[in-house]
């Protein structure tokens, strides 16, 4: 969650329907509830987004209402109350690799609104399912959200890995102490707590992630789409060691031309997206105050003096820079 909120961020209003199920489930009456809000419930519907200020007084004026301390947890409990936009939802079971399936949720993000991001990255053959709310944390109930949005991700995961799936940890934003029902999610009952973004770790092997994953959508080295599939995957493997044009390849199921010919109808090159990618991904490090020497070795830098020189060729200043200045 952001200490501020430098954009105005909107959140999909069916996001809203477990929460106001439940208010109505409980013997209350959504309408004026809505009313407070200059809302009605014929405009909760998936083609309509609101102020996340006020999705966060509403889930905060339920919780008080029903008296439900963790109204996030219990909304995502509540079958029947569809909260993922249908678009989403309908291609969910389409996915044809676990990959694949956070590749098209990446990209589809801003269907659900802009009050939160969410990415993949990978390592030592875990994929880390990340995502962060733009909700301030003096805002009513963010905790809330957050419970709410890990939960709806463990119950998409679990629709592709299996309903006994769990994590062995979860990394949550929140300072809070975690719920018993959010510690039970896990394998090994442990919840990191009060970090930068969430984190949801999956343990499954390149080879699985290769073994079925969907390129359809790569063929057509012209479609914009195709290049923004290839970003997003090489965002992803950004801190693995053998990235490469032939290691992507391998986890496409594709000839390496066909990737060349993508990047080229981009303007682009392999190289330029490797350098974009990793000085941003070291920019977002700097941000967190992560040491210079712990990025370089991150990011595959053998000293971390090759790393300051390369960071300060492309962006114009110093890693320093950006620790003083705490810039993003």
């Amino acid at each position: 969650m952001l200490k501020k909120v430098t954009e105005l961020p909107l959140a999909n209003s069916i996001i809203l329907l477990p929460f106001l199920g439940y208010y109505e489930e409980s013997g209350f009456n959504q309408y004026n509830l809505l009313k407070g809000c200059g809302l009605s419930p014929q405009l909760i519907r998936p083609d309509n987004f609101i102020p996340t200020f006020h999705l966060c007084k509403i889930i905060n004026d339920v919780s008080v209402k029903t008296r439900t301390d963790n109204i996030g947890i219990t909304a995502s409990q509540l079958r029947g109350y569809p909260s993922i936009h249908p678009t989403v939802a309908s291609n969910i079971p389409k996915a044809d690799s676990f990959f694949d399936l956070f590749l098209f949720l990446s990209s589809n993000q801003t269907l659900q609104g802009s009050h939160f991001k969410l990415w993949l990255t990978y390592n030592n053959d875990t994929c880390y399912i990340c995502h962060k709310g733009q909700i301030p944390y003096n805002a009513l109930g963010p905790e809330q959200t957050e419970y709410f949005r890990t939960l709806t991700l463990l119950n998409v995961i679990k629709s592709f890995l299996g309903e006994n799936w769990k994590p062995e940890t979860l990394s949550l934003v929140s300072p809070l102490a975690p719920p018993h029902d959010i510690i039970k999610t896990t394998r090994s009952l442990k919840i990191y707590t009060n970090l930068s973004y969430s984190c949801i770790p999956v343990n499954i092997k390149l080879d699985n992630i290769a073994e079925k994953i969907a390129i359809s959508q790569l063929n057509a080295a012209t479609d914009p789409a195709a290049f923004e599939r290839l970003i997003m995957a090489t965002e992803t493997f950004i801190e693995h060691g053998d990235l490469s044009l032939p290691f992507l390849s391998e986890v496409f199921g594709c000839s390496q031309r066909s990737l060349q010919r993508i990047l080229k109808s981009q303007g682009s090159s392999f190289q330029s997206i490797i350098k974009h990618l990793k000085f941003r991904r070291a920019k977002k490090y700097l941000h967190q105050e992560m040491s210079i020497e712990h990025i370089a070795t991150k990011l595959g830098y053998s000293e971390p003096s090759n790393f300051a020189r390369a960071f300060k060729k492309h962006t114009g200043h110093a890693p320093s820079f950006f620790h003083q200045h705490n810039y993003k």
